[in-house]
């Protein structure tokens, strides 16, 4: 349930095509997963998306924008190539942007290596000969991937971002695609919301790891909002009982503890009790939703399990003894 990176040196169409049904994404050259993110307004679990092609006709209001696009417009779908006048546009296009944002395009895309094992495409739009916007999509077989689209704030009335989305759609159907991935929007944080417009949605439910209709989703249901709504009861029980803790986000918690033979934390959100007092220990809560299963560890140069429960009282009960047990030596 947390940050995984995949770094391959080539991809097929096939491969890319796995990659993308399980939730994976491409960022760079390389590629990842993850059902978290951690922005300033919080941490919110990450939905992925996937729109199926076949049968899923544009809604009246799509083909308005794009009739009024391509009227007004030129536009092509070509294979993609990184240019000066692409750079500049990305350099424009960035200062939407408050925190950290690749340096270029080419870095964007290409973590300045000198070849794409991605399939790359291209949908550019040119005012006259002026370029005003650009998408990047990457073909797997059967799938595609929306990766990242740029435009000039000139042209804010045009939704041009939004167009090449529907451009992207538009050309895979005409091709016999089957799914076009355009990554994963984030409940309660609306950046992300555009993605929905396109309609005719499924999400990936998890644990299961099924695509569902977006129409079904229940957000109670989610494993990261379970994990959550766990830590925040564990979190009310601990301040009720004046216990110190403070709830820990770790990006991709396979790059901690990674020490053979011993425990590994089982996601990316934790509660850590410190070490408050002179004969205390540090603490460390950690829940694995898949198993239902609370991890109680000590913290010292490796994780040490103390405790492994389903019952939240049992926990809390170990958890109290221990407290009192130590402050009393």
């Amino acid at each position: 349930m947390f940050t995984i990176c995949h770094y391959p040196t080539k991809l097929s169409g096939s491969q890319l095509d796995m990659y993308l049904s399980d939730g994976w994404f491409r960022m760079g050259q390389t590629i990842f997963t993850c059902f978290y993110l951690d922005i300033e307004e919080g941490i919110f679990p990450t939905i992925w998306l996937r729109k199926p092609l076949k049968g899923a006709p544009f809604k009246k209001s799509h083909r308005k924008l794009i009739q009024k696009i391509e009227s007004r417009f030129r536009v092509e779908v070509r294979q993609a190539h990184i240019s000066p006048e692409k750079e500049r546009l990305y350099d424009i296009h960035k200062l939407r942007f408050n925190g950290p944002v690749a340096a270029s395009l080419h870095e964007a895309l290409m973590d300045n290596a000198t070849y794409d094992i991605y399939n790359s495409w291209e949908v550019a739009i040119y005012d006259e000969e002026r370029l005003i916007a650009a998408s990047f999509f990457d073909l797997g077989k059967t799938s595609a991937a929306s990766i990242k689209g740029i435009f000039h704030p000139d042209y804010n009335k045009y939704s041009l971002g939004f167009y090449t989305m529907l451009k992207e759609i538009a050309f895979l159907q005409e091709q016999g695609f089957e799914y076009y991935y355009p990554g994963y929007f984030v409940i309660d944080y609306p950046k992300f919301d555009y993605k929905l417009r396109i309609g005719n949605l499924e999400y990936l439910a998890t644990p299961e790891m099924k695509w569902l209709p977006m129409e079904a989703i229940d957000q109670d249901s989610l494993a990261p909002v379970r994990l959550k709504n766990t830590l925040r009861q564990v979190q009310m029980i601990l301040t009720d009982k004046g216990i110190f803790h403070e709830m820990l986000f770790f990006p991709s918690p396979t790059i901690f503890f990674q020490v053979e033979n011993q425990e590994k934390i089982q996601s990316p959100l934790t509660i850590w009790c410190p070490k408050r007092h002179k004969k205390e220990i540090p603490l460390l809560v950690d829940y694995d939703v898949n198993e239902e299963m609370y991890h109680l560890y000590r913290i010292s140069l490796s994780l040490d399990s103390l405790h492994a429960t389903r019952s939240l009282d049992e926990l809390m009960t170990y958890i109290f003894a221990l407290r009192q047990i130590q402050r009393q030596k």
